[in-house]
């Protein structure tokens, strides 16, 4: 039996993953390690520990109001490798409701046929509390085939949290937020159907067009920074950015524009403001259906 923040016990006898502490350092040491790797890649950079702004409001408009504790990573485990990926989902909502604490979650993912309403950049963005209070606001990014526009959906029904690929950031509250304004930004973008048998996965996303995006808004992304080191896709570039097999950041605004954070078209201009929190578990879920 086990005690929930809002008071009601609840028992759980399946838990559909493994978690594991990652022992992380301080803030004070984090913030210094960041400060100087950063500095060459910015004009200006500062990383301090603050607080973080209430994020229920503009322009983040998010389901959680900031930073909190019991941080986790989830990391997507792919136990059968002949099924194809867009058949390797996960049931967001199953992890929730398993964890017996409340809980926020966001991250990056993709949704695909027949799990989802349709193939797509999946923003997760919900809450949880115990023993099923499930408030799904994420969203749902893809240029319709039909007419070549860009369309972001928002997602309220919890039986649409089924996610493949990507990695989520669960707390009591918030973390991996990222605020875009200035200039320009490159994303690459799902169309919202697909024939199959599909391509695997990282030639998939090689194939994605990339477009440019004026920030006309403020621009929102949210995902997860993982301190192993990336591997680059040899001559593979957008907009003469390297791009790498690392899940990115999938962003959003009120104009409703967005998809897969590559970078910024114009680093003299554009700015960024951002508010993480450390992960001290990770969660390495295993129970994938097709």
């Amino acid at each position: 039996m086990a005690g929930i923040p809002n008071g009601h016990p609840y028992r759980t006898e399946r838990v559909p993953y493994s978690t594991f502490p990652t022992n992380p350092p301080t803030l004070s040491e984090i913030a210094e390690v960041l400060q100087n790797g950063m500095q060459p890649l910015f004009q200006q950079l500062n990383v301090d520990i603050a607080s973080c702004p209430r994020l229920t409001t503009a322009p983040y408009n998010l389901a959680g109001v900031g930073l909190g504790g019991n941080t986790t990573i989830i990391e997507f485990l792919h136990i059968n490798d002949n099924v194809p990926w867009n058949h390797k989902t996960r049931d967001i909502r199953e992890i929730l409701t398993s964890s017996c604490r409340d809980s926020f979650i966001i991250g990056s993912s993709y949704a695909s046929k027949p799990h989802m309403p349709r193939y797509g950049h999946l923003i997760m963005n919900a809450t949880y509390r115990a023993p099923m209070d499930l408030k799904n606001e994420s969203r749902l990014i893809f240029a319709e085939r039909r007419n070549e526009q860009t369309t972001i959906e928002k997602l309220t029904d919890p039986n649409k949290m089924i996610a493949t690929q990507g990695n989520m950031f669960v707390s009591e509250a918030l973390g991996g937020v990222l605020k875009m304004k200035y200039g320009s930004v490159a994303c690459n973008l799902m169309w919202d159907d697909y024939q199959e048998p599909l391509l695997p996965f990282y030639e998939f996303i090689r194939r994605q067009q990339c477009t440019e995006i004026h920030l006309e808004s403020d621009m929102v992304a949210v995902g997860t920074i993982v301190n192993t080191e990336p591997r680059l896709w040899a001559q593979e570039q957008r907009y003469n950015v390297n791009l790498y097999n690392r899940f990115a950041f999938h962003c959003f605004s009120d104009d409703g524009v967005g998809g897969q954070f590559v970078s910024d078209t114009t680093p003299d201009t554009t700015e960024y403001e951002g508010y993480f929190n450390v992960a001290e578990n990770i969660l390495y879920s295993y129970n994938l259906q097709s």
